[in-house]
């Protein structure tokens, strides 16, 4: 079998072949459709470092060539040239399949001459084929409207490989210096080429990826994201970070959580793959029984006492840095996108003063006062797995993160409460199923949403046990609102602006109860970044 790897689609963080379907690789669902023992030639250009990492991390047993293709863009380039490359390695029949097509049906193997086609509406984007009554292709059409002709969708089965290679390397240059793949099949049709019928999902184009994904929704809740990305294959998880550190730093944290996180199973510059682990996400069968055993299991085997690890000093000024100055690039970011909410409004009826202001009345010492334990870093429900065995249930990490404003060995023990409590004060569920409202008329804002009975008793439990700990419940309140104006930029404009909102309302109310003898002064941020002002 042979599989170009392709190039990246604008507004993905990865190669074609990496584009997810239904929670699995494109590359990977095209492998799925041969027997694991069939060879794979592919392929690639000389900066598919990314793509051969993710075969060794998902499909550590494959059986694959990989040629290099020189001039993978330009003129002379193209499939054509692609295939060329790779003629040394094919001397016998083979399947020929490009890295942006998927099919329902079974592939056949190339005992004939056949090729792959389906209807579309557009074959002025595709070469196309005239077939006979018993679809034998009479003519190839490239990329013109005939009636009756059906699209080659990039799969095909080349049993007369010296007669495709012959008439490939005779073809001329398409229009724009391309070299395509049609000259070979061009020559297979004198002896006989077959017209298979298949049923295409096409990858390779935004619009065509959206409606190929409708047909295979992903069975687990992910995030589209341009600079990372998870794939489900087997038994294996592989996650990919554009900033090879963070997955670096959360390879070496697992080692530090070993035993609380799914077994890592190998890491390769910006990847790393983990045992896939059955069970049910906490936020889907969360009860108030299972919120008490979840902070009894977080005291017990997560938050291991970290204070012999660094100075009382430099850990205080972690914290400030990590709050004070990430909050201050997360709100440059989020007002370059939400310009109108950077003054006061009247939120629900609240007059809620401008977010600098506020934040400038904030107490920071107080704030960065913090507990250094081993944290998880993003502890949410969502985030942590129910894992059924027989008379118990255990709990399972996941998705912890990289570091604590670049320290991987510690964190601050009310950040990880703050992140428990953000997840119980809005219903994640409802926010990305669109049950939510924003709406603004200048600056009066109005937002509704429905919090869960459930998630009410979440927030009860754990504020039950914040106070009996002897803990700062106003210092987690006031970090779970903070938790909400960072993770706000992050998201698309609309629930960005939601969660903005819930924080923005929470942090006037925590100042409202708060004495003010710590404003008067501007703060200012300490890290390496534009001088960003918060002034009472």
């Amino acid at each position: 079998m042979a599989a170009g790897s392709g190039s990246r689609v604008a507004g993905e963080g990865v190669p074609k072949a990496l584009l997810t379907v239904g929670g699995r690789a494109v590359i990977s669902r095209i492998l799925g459709a041969f027997p694991e023992d069939i060879p794979v030639v592919m392929a690639v250009s000389r900066d598919a470092a990314m793509l051969q990492g993710y075969m060794r991390m998902a499909h550590p047993g494959r059986d694959v060539l990989y040629v290099i293709v020189d001039n993978p863009d330009g003129p002379g380039s193209g499939p054509g040239t692609s295939l060329l490359a790779c003629r040394e390695a094919l001397d016998t029949p083979f399947v020929l399949v490009t890295c942006d097509t998927l099919v329902d049906e079974a592939i056949p193997s190339p005992t004939t001459d056949w090729i792959a086609v389906a209807p579309h509406a557009h074959l002025e984007r595709y070469d196309s084929v005239e077939t006979d009554e018993d679809d034998r292709v009479v003519r190839w059409d490239r990329r013109v409207v005939r009636q009756d002709n059906r699209a080659w969708i990039g799969l095909a089965g080349i049993h007369r490989v010296g007669v495709y290679f012959d008439g490939l390397r005779r073809a001329s240059l398409g229009p724009s210096g391309e070299r395509d793949l049609i000259g070979g099949f061009e020559a297979l049709v004198e002896g006989g080429l077959r017209a298979i019928p298949f049923t295409w999902h096409d990858t390779g184009n935004p619009s065509d990826l959206a409606q190929t994904r409708e047909t295979a929704p992903c069975p687990f809740r992910v995030l589209d994201k341009t600079e990372e990305a998870i794939w489900f294959e087997g038994d294996r998880v592989v996650r990919w970070f554009a900033d090879a550190t963070i997955a670096r730093n959360r390879v070496r944290r697992a080692d530090d959580l070993h035993g609380l996180v799914p077994e890592m199973l190998g890491h390769d510059r910006g990847l790393y793959a983990y045992r896939f682990v059955e069970g049910d996400l906490l936020g889907d069968v969360l009860t108030g029984d299972r919120v008490g055993r979840l902070l009894e299991f977080c005291e017990r085997d997560l938050w291991e006492d970290r204070t012999d690890v660094m100075d009382a000093v430099d850990f205080r000024r972690l914290c400030r840095e990590f709050y004070f100055d990430k909050t201050a690039m997360r709100l440059q970011s989020f007002y370059a996108k939400h310009p109108g909410l950077a003054g006061g409004i009247l939120l629900n009826d609240r007059p809620l003063r401008p977010v600098a202001d506020l934040l400038g009345r904030l107490n920071w010492d107080w704030l960065s006062d913090g507990i250094p334990v081993r944290i998880h870093g993003d502890l949410h429900t969502d985030n942590i797995l129910l894992v059924d065995q027989g008379a118990e249930e255990r709990f399972v990490l996941l998705d912890w993160r990289q570091d604590f404003a670049g320290e991987i060995r510690l964190g601050d023990l009310y950040y990880d409460l703050a992140k428990l409590l953000h997840y119980f004060q809005v219903h994640t569920r409802a926010v990305d199923e669109g049950r939510f409202s924003v709406e603004r008329n200048g600056s009066v804002t109005w937002i509704d949403h429905e919090v869960p009975p459930v998630l009410d008793e979440g927030r009860r439990i754990l504020e039950d046990y914040v106070n009996s700990r002897g803990l700062d419940w106003e210092k987690v309140q006031t970090l779970s609102a903070l938790v909400f104006l960072n993770m706000a930029s992050l998201h698309a404009p609309e629930e960005g602006a939601f969660f903005f909102l819930l924080g923005w309302s929470a942090l006037e109310e925590i100042i409202g109860r708060q004495s003010s003898s710590g404003a008067g002064s501007p703060v200012v941020c300490s890290g390496e970044l534009d001088p960003v002002v918060i002034v009472p």
